[in-house]
């Protein structure tokens, strides 16, 4: 036997979804885009505390998080090192997934790096991979992709903010290359506004690999005492 507080909550139910049914259309979309709305405020919520995780690895290494162009370019030179006449960079490594999910970006990413430097002109020579060995004291760079999430144009096109920011943490190794003596260690991290990105058509989320590119070398450009 059901009792009177069941029955109450049932008759309440079948009031709300008699309301609902009763809606005119106009309601109804004016529900749904409430409802929409809402969903976009807790996922962007989720997305930010996600942003925050991605940061929270290899403890001990030093971090710039939340990178710009504009912060990097404020880091303190290395002290006690010397200068160095160039700088080779090689390959950032990178895990099997982002290699097949994101390979254009990795290449973009790549490109903006050696681009900036040369740019800059701190160094009087920008060395690739193996390329041959310059006059003058060179300092090695290498790193790892340790985070990387770029949303697709689909997904911002469909689902907008509620499709999360895009992000990028790297982790970079600056080392002597006569002596082989490590430097430096960083970790960085930057990201996009899932708000932002919307309203720009996912602008930001394309740019992500270049921004992160030029972040890092204005960074070494920043930290590395040149001639």
């Amino acid at each position: 036997m059901r009792t009177d507080s069941s029955n109450k909550k049932q008759q309440g139910e079948v009031s709300i979804m008699t309301a609902v049914i009763n809606m005119g259309k106009s309601d109804r979309a004016h529900m749904a885009l409430y409802l929409l709305v809402l969903s976009v405020f807790v996922c962007a919520g989720c997305a930010s505390t996600a942003q925050v995780a991605t940061t929270d690895q290899m403890p001990g290494v030093e971090r710039l998080e939340g990178a710009t162009i504009e912060l990097a370019k404020k880091e303190h030179p290395l002290e006690g090192v010397g200068t160095y006449a160039n700088i080779r960079v090689t390959s950032f490594a990178a895990s099997d997934e982002y290699k097949q999910d994101y390979e254009w970006d990795l290449k973009m990413f790549h490109v903006a790096l050696i681009s900036d430097l040369r740019t800059n002109g701190a160094f009087k020579n920008v060395l690739e991979g193996t390329a041959a060995s310059q006059t003058g004291k060179t300092v090695n760079v290498t790193g790892k992709i340790v985070e990387m999430r770029i949303t697709s144009g689909a997904a911002r096109f469909w689902l907008g903010a509620m499709a999360g920011s895009s992000y990028m943490t790297v982790y970079l190794k600056i080392i002597d290359a006569e002596t082989e003596k490590m430097l430096k260690e960083e970790v960085i991290s930057t990201y996009n506004n899932a708000f932002g990105a919307a309203y720009s058509y996912g602008s930001s989320d394309k740019s992500m690999p270049k921004d992160m590119g030029e972040i890092v070398g204005a960074y070494l450009s920043a930290v590395i005492p040149t001639e």
